[in-house]
């Protein structure tokens, strides 16, 4: 098993699915980070797909939304894949365990307020514990 801890926004609202009985929350994490090359400075961005597995998806999926800053940590594992032009890709994939809020979703482009449910009360939250909501 790898152990791996990412920290990010999120590229989009969370997906709830259903997988064999059990419900799914999917997001994205993107980890943009500065780099020189040749001289000049570049923004690097690396996405690592997450989940979260069991009842607690549906629970958290209204409070895992475009924007929202998280850290999440968990089993990690890199999937490779074929690409449509022949080459090989791989992704990184994290069933997170642990994770906590680091900051509140961005608004949207024209200002108008996100409709959210409720805000936790604690913003550490260990998916082995009981919500606070």
């Amino acid at each position: 098993m790898i152990n791996v801890t990412v920290s990010g926004h999120v590229g989009q609202d969370s997906e709830l699915k259903n997988v064999s009985g059990t419900n799914v929350l999917t997001f994205s994490l993107a980890s943009t980070k500065k780099v020189v090359k040749n001289g000049t400075s570049e923004q690097v961005t690396h996405w690592v797909n997450c989940s979260i597995w069991g009842d607690r998806a549906e629970k958290l999926k209204p409070y895992i939304l475009k924007g929202s800053s998280l850290v999440c940590a968990g089993e990690g594992e890199v999937r490779v894949f074929n690409k449509a032009d022949g080459t090989t890709g791989a992704n990184l994939n994290v069933r997170v365990n642990d994770f906590q809020f680091m900051g509140k979703p961005e608004q949207s482009q024209n200002n108008a307020p996100q409709p959210q449910a409720a805000k936790p009360t604690a913003t550490n939250l260990s998916l082995e514990e009981e919500l606070p909501f």
